[in-house]
């Protein structure tokens, strides 16, 4: 019973640190971007890779609203 509960604790840190290394790894392209693109660009990028949203419908919103191609700021 000791040893299943340990196999748990194990995954939940290896699951853990999978997850830190993505945000590290998305962290390095966005800056990488950042270099190269300006800024809005770069946030626009991170959303989509964040949140899995193709990057078309963060940079209008269309998907939220009922005009296509108004953009949406927050």
């Amino acid at each position: 019973m000791l040893a299943r509960a340990e196999v748990a604790r194990q995954r939940a840190r290896r699951q853990i640190e999978a997850k830190r290394q993505q945000q590290r790894k998305l962290k390095k392209r966005a800056l990488i971007y950042a270099s190269t693109k300006n800024v809005l660009e770069v946030i626009n990028i991170y959303v989509a890779t964040t949140h899995r949203i193709p990057r078309q419908q963060v940079l209008n919103h269309s998907n939220q609203t009922d005009k296509p191609y108004h953009r949406v700021d927050k």
